[in-house]
């Protein structure tokens, strides 16, 4: 039989008591990083030649015009109060009550620290996807239901989460959707948890938490800065950097129109107009706002800085010209 050599015969007695111990703990550590490492799940890819824009604008129109034939006015004071009971009291739930789960979705790299939405303000009336676009090959996110993989523009990623088998358990788990810029800053989890409740209290369809006054606090629309007299203002645009969906909408119109997204822009004019302006589906939430630092836009790893077919211009021309959109009445829209 082989005997230990001289040398190693003393190793042993090293890993007794303190010294075992410590090194029991140091592999309990190492596993418990390892495990909450996730391992990344790659997006599917988007197949453009797989859907026909003919089938396409026709399940839109179906929607949309199915949306106007039932969207007839009632007495929208009436309403609007009804509205905000239920919106005071999704806020400040009662104990024990159950709260309706909402999604969060962001693209974001290696710089992007999920904890600057989750860490302050208490519980959490959403869960929060994170599309890496890094080069990790494993991210640890305890903040995350679930990190998936993929590069490109922020909506590319966005039709293909909606491409994945469990796409149909997230439309059928979530009431709404949000799709936020990796860059916005907010106060705590509050201004999201309010956000999220006002649009299933005021039966929104499309909203935003307005834009924080702050001078580097950018939107080019001096409508969706905060106002403080109010709740919420019904309008006719929401900005891509942070819209908030309901879910069904979202699923049966809004995701159609992404089949070719990359940067997005001319999605938060067509929206509306799709549904014929309605006038209280549509609104930007004064009750929180978020920031939006200009000087973000040009970061390096901007997701403006991805390799797209065209540049984000080109993209919005393209957009109006498929939907038959008149940007020269853009500016009349906006309220």
């Amino acid at each position: 039989m082989a005997e230990w050599p001289q040398g190693s015969q003393r190793l042993p007695c090293l890993l007794h008591g303190p010294a075992l111990h410590l090194l029991w703990l140091v592999m309990v550590f190492v596993t418990l990083c390892r495990s909450a490492e996730t391992v990344l799940t790659e997006l599917p890819p988007a197949l453009d030649w797989a859907y026909n824009r003919t089938d396409v604008h026709k399940r839109v129109n179906a929607y949309a015009e199915q949306f106007r034939l039932q969207n007839m006015r009632g007495n929208l004071a009436e309403e609007t109060r009804v509205r905000q009971t239920a919106f005071e009291r999704l806020r400040s739930p009662v104990e024990g009550e159950s709260q309706p789960r909402d999604l969060v979705v962001v693209a974001g790299g290696d710089d992007f620290d999920p904890t600057k939405w989750t860490s302050l303000g208490g519980a959490r009336t959403w869960d929060l996807i994170w599309i890496y676009y890094g080069n990790a090959a494993t991210i640890a996110c305890a903040e995350c239901s679930k990190v998936y993989r993929g590069r490109g523009p922020k909506w590319r990623l966005a039709w293909r989460l909606t491409l994945l088998p469990e796409w149909e358990t997230m439309r059928s788990t979530y009431k709404a959707i949000a799709f936020l810029d990796d860059d916005l800053i907010m106060a705590d989890v509050g201004v999201l948890n309010t956000a999220f409740a006002a649009v299933t209290a005021f039966r929104l369809l499309l909203a935003q938490p307005s834009v924080c006054r702050a001078h580097w606090s950018f939107t080019p629309y001096e409508t969706l800065r905060q106002r403080d007299e109010s709740i919420l203002r019904y309008t006719n645009l929401v900005e891509i950097m942070a819209p908030i969906f309901d879910m069904d909408f979202f699923d049966e119109l809004v995701r159609l129109t992404l089949y070719n997204a990359h940067y997005g822009w001319g999605l938060d004019w067509i929206w509306p107009d799709l549904l014929g302006y309605p006038s209280d589906k549509i609104a930007v939430i004064d009750e929180v706002c978020l920031f939006h630092p200009e000087s973000a836009r040009f970061k390096r790893n901007s997701l403006y800085k991805v390799v797209a077919p065209y540049t984000a211009k080109e993209e919005e021309a393209r957009r109006f010209s498929e939907w038959r959109f008149d940007p020269n009445v853009r500016a009349s829209k906006v309220v």
